[in-house]
């Protein structure tokens, strides 16, 4: 009786370090983005060159829809944001990107209020675009300034 109960417990014991094992574990490395511009901006993060890869347009094309469900946080002047619309795993991110380079499309909000998200993906309407390496952004403490 008590062998059985040692198995028993040296059976769940093992089992609970398997799963602990399998448990995925989040990069905790945080884009920020310092809005040091006079105007507000939104900032979207892509792989490549269509600032849809990682499939904010998609219901654009798929449901034809004015009013999207994704949310861009506005980034006000003076302000820092630290974008949580971001990769689980960065170095997955940068293996699969062009270039191995992070893309950061900046937009105005002017532009959003004049024209809406629909026009601006269709068009690749943006006022300035980023690239960074993983080094690069390693160097800059994964801090991307905007004047």
């Amino acid at each position: 009786m008590i062998n059985n109960m040692k198995l028993n417990f040296l059976f769940l014991i093992c089992f609970l370090l398997f799963l602990i094992g399998c448990v995925d574990r989040i990069d905790e490395r945080n884009l920020t983005v310092y809005n040091r511009s006079t105007n507000s901006i939104f900032a979207i993060i892509s792989k490549d060159s269509t600032m849809n890869s990682l499939g904010y347009y998609d219901e654009f094309e798929n449901k034809k829809t004015s009013y999207p469900s994704f949310k861009f946080h506005e980034i006000k002047p003076t302000e820092k944001y630290i974008s949580h619309d971001r990769p689980q795993h960065w170095d997955t991110f940068f293996k699969s990107a062009s270039e191995h380079k992070l893309k950061l499309y900046i937009i105005s909000k002017d532009s959003v209020e004049k024209y809406g998200w629909d026009f601006i993906f269709r068009n690749k309407l943006f006022i300035r675009k980023f690239q960074f390496s993983l080094n690069e952004l390693n160097e800059r403490d994964w801090e991307i300034i905007y004047r």
